[in-house]
């Protein structure tokens, strides 16, 4: 009887030191994720004005890169346009 009275305990014991593990554990994902939640926002503020500068000059080298490549290909056809008008200026001579 002693035995199974000091198992209970032990049980006892055993199962109030596991919930309690487990709600710290619970309390601390909480609290850690509300402390993360907050430097996110301070992080964010102040890791803005880079991102949008550094965006800004991507776009920046985008938008020149396809004004050379726009003016190479207009080149290029006019290039093409005049021999062909060249061509049929021949032939109708």
């Amino acid at each position: 009887m002693k035995t199974l009275a000091a198992t209970a305990r032990l049980g006892t014991l055993a199962l109030t030191f596991a919930l309690g593990s487990t709600a710290f554990a619970q309390t601390a994902e909480q609290e850690g994720r509300l402390l993360l939640a907050m430097n996110e926002t301070v992080a964010t503020a102040e890791w803005q004005p880079a991102v949008r500068a550094e965006e800004q000059a991507q776009a920046e080298a985008v938008e020149r890169e396809l004004a050379v490549s726009a003016e190479a290909i207009s080149r290029k056809l006019d290039e093409q346009l005049k021999a062909r008008l060249s061509r049929k200026l021949d032939m109708a001579i």
